[in-house]
Parts: C-alpha cells; structure tokens; sequence
C-alpha cells in the first residue's frame, strides 16, 4: 500500500517539466524545492524496497517505466538508488535488460559524469550472485568503451582556469537598476595548451548560485568553464555555450 502511495505522487509530479511549471500550480516557495521533493520520494521509494525482495519484483514488469525515468535530470540521482536496489534484490531482472536500458544509463554519465551511482548500476548489471551476465557486459563494453574517455584518461589533458570579477550583479522585484550590463575583458597573457590544440578562450555570464568551474566536464566531475554547465552560458567568438 505504502508503495503503491508513493508512485502515485511520483506519477503526479511528473505532470511538471520544470520548477516553474510546478510554481504555477504550488507557489513560488515549494517550487525552489521541486527538485529536492522529487528525489526524496524516490530516494523513499527506493528505502521500502531495499532487502525485499518481492517488494523489488514488482518492478520486473515495470522496468521499461523506471528507465524511461531516468530522462528527468532532476529526479535521476533518486531514480538510480530504486533501479540499483531492483537489480541487487531481484536478479529475474537481469534476464529482461536489453539495449536501450543500457544505453539510457550510460548516457547519464554524459550528463552528471563520473557519477558512482551510475557505476554502481552498471556493475551490478554485470554479475549476478557471482557469476558473470556476459550479455550485459558485452552491452556496456561496446556502448562504453568506444571513443570515450569518461572512466580512463590515458592522454595528457587540458585543464581550464576560470576567472571572475570581484563584482556581482543582481535584481530583485521592484528594484530600479537597469537590466541589461555588458562588460569588457581585455587579455594580456595566454598560457598555451599541453597538446597541440589551439588555446580556447570563453567570456560569459554565470550564477553565484550553483556554478562552480573546476577542470574536467559534467555536472558529477565539475565544470570546465563558463557555457558548460546549467548555471552560465560563454561566447567564444564563434559559437554560444548553454
């Protein structure tokens, strides 16, 4: 029943796209914890069916739905922990992966990067009480490996620094200060790459709120600079990073 409660509030907030959507219906103060919301129902769900294993069963027939989840950015840390718990608790499951399932979660370590959620998903999708699923294996090797460095970094990489300003812009209802700014940057030095490609420079606006640039690449792993990450868009002179 308790479980039954909880996918029905899911199925229900997943009527809203985004933040604001949910606004419109809740109020600006329960949107800011939309996302937050959405991850404790499934990181709830996920808690009502660990160490049972009937209770996981019951997503056997329900897979393709869980997966197909896993597209809502903001609940896809929550959805992990249910999908890693149906595939320790229930091995049936193993039987009925296919392709895209893999694929689909895959893809998330494009979105977060290294995130160990999404490892822990694949490795449990290769074992089943200890003896190797070849199949799925074979699967994730041949949608993982292929021209990707996400796991192993071999070759020498290009670090990026990020500099801002030590002035910050701001606006708030009713306030009278103009909203459109520009501003300039002048460069005086250029620290060539460590390969041979041509140095890259990005000017952009971010958020105080949620950006926080770092060498490497996605939401898991940080984010290179300016244009990589939800939080700030660049200009690099040629093209616009969002």
């Amino acid at each position: 029943g308790m479980i039954t409660i909880v996918l029905e509030c899911i199925d229900r907030l997943n009527v809203y796209n985004t933040a604001a959507h949910f606004s419109e219906f809740a109020g600006e103060e329960a949107a800011e914890s939309w996302k937050e919301i959405v991850n404790l129902l499934y990181e709830l769900l996920a808690s009502l069916i660990r160490g049972n294993r009937s209770n996981c069963a019951l997503f056997c027939d329900n897979l393709d739905w869980l997966v197909s989840k896993l597209d809502r950015l903001e609940a896809s840390s929550g959805i992990l922990e249910v999908l890693y718990c149906v595939l320790i608790e229930s091995p049936e499951v193993l039987n009925i992966i296919q392709e895209n399932h893999i694929k689909s979660i895959i893809s998330l370590l494009d979105k977060h990067g290294r995130n160990h959620k999404v490892l822990d998903v694949l490795r449990s999708l290769c074992v089943c009480n200890g003896v190797a699923v070849r199949s799925n294996q074979n699967l994730i090797t041949e949608n993982l490996l292929p021209g990707r460095d996400l796991l192993l970094q071999t070759n020498i990489v290009n670090y990026v620094t990020s500099v801002r300003p030590n002035i910050f812009l701001g606006t708030c209802e009713g306030s009278t200060q103009y909203k459109k700014w520009y501003f300039e940057v002048m460069v005086d030095q250029v620290e060539p790459f460590l390969t041979a490609q041509p140095v890259h420079l990005r000017v952009g606006w971010a958020l105080t709120e949620g950006y926080s640039p770092y060498p490497g690449g996605g939401e898991g792993w940080g984010g290179n600079g300016v244009g990589d990450d939800l939080y700030s868009y660049g200009f690099d002179g040629l093209h616009l990073w969002s």
